[in-house]
Formats: structure tokens, sequence, C-alpha cells
């Protein structure tokens, strides 16, 4: 007497789960890219007011005035900070992939904090600094430049193109 197996699957039951399978993570992808590049802009818009702070408080601190140049070249996330944007240090924001998704836009070339921490006179405020994904999957992040005593805050999506903007407690 021969005794017959029935343990494991049958091929039919397999290709229903890879199906189904693949019908989820069809479904959850466009969902997951989209979280991913959010979570990038975030990350960049807070480096981007990390790097504003430390060259306004290292303006006051060096007792001279700090530019932060603003790179707003497609496909380049960057600041330059120092005394001059010529002798001033180049900083990448973001890290890996995000850097080639991820741009800044703002109305200013640069932003000047004097001696005293405060902005150059010349500067109109407020202005924003926003981080965009290029592929427009993410809400707009932003640092905005609100007084000429150089108060930052952080905003995102509509909030950074209006100038009336005023964060909650």
């Amino acid at each position: 007497m021969q005794k017959t197996s029935t343990a494991g699957f049958t091929l039919l039951e397999l290709l229903v789960i890879v199906v189904i399978v693949g019908s989820l993570a069809a479904i959850a992808a466009p969902g997951w890219v989209s979280f991913l590049t959010n979570q990038r802009t975030k990350a960049v818009r807070g480096e981007m007011l990390q790097i504003l702070q430390t060259a306004q408080s290292d303006a006051q601190r060096m007792n001279k005035s700090y530019v932060v140049g603003i790179n707003s070249t497609t496909g380049l996330a960057a600041l330059t900070v120092g005394p001059s944007l010529s002798s001033g240090i180049e900083y990448t924001l973001g890290s890996g992939q995000s850097r080639s998704k991820i741009k800044l836009e703002t109305s200013a070339a640069s932003v000047s904090f004097t001696h005293d921490g405060t902005l150059d006179t010349s500067a109109s405020v407020p202005f924003a600094i926003s981080v965009v994904s290029e592929d427009g999957t993410a809400s707009p992040q932003c640092v905005v430049v609100t007084t000429i005593l150089g108060g930052l805050i952080t905003a995102e999506g509509d909030n950074c193109t209006n100038p009336n903007y005023v964060p909650s407690p």
C-alpha cells in the first residue's frame, strides 16, 4: 500500500498568493515613495535650519558678517557658509539618492547676517527658502526668515508662500 503525501501547496495556490502579494505591493508602492520623499524634504529643511542658525550664531560669536549662499541649481540642494561666499564652506543637504530628487527654491541668492546676528538691511523680509521634491510628490517644506532681527521659523505647504504666516504655539 502506497501513501500519497498531501503536505505542501499546489502550483495554483502559489500562483494565487503571488498575484495577491503583487497587487498589494502595487497599491502600497506609490504611498511609500511619497512618504519617503516627504521625509527627505523634512530632513533637508531641518539641516538647512540648523546651518542658518549656526551661521547666525557664528556671526555674533566672531563679531563679523556671515553669508549663507543658496544653491538653487536643479539636482543639488546646497548652502555655502562663511565670511564671504568665495571663502565659505559648502554644505550639501540630504544624503544618498535624495540629492538628485530635492532642490531649493528662493527669491534670494543669499542671506547675510551682520556681526550682531541680524539680517543685512538690504534683505526684504519675510522670505522663504523652500525645499521641494522635483517630482512634486511631497509637500513643500521651508525655512522662513521672518524679521530683520533674523527670526527663523519652519513651515510647510501653502504657508511657505504666505508672508503673513505666524506659527501656532
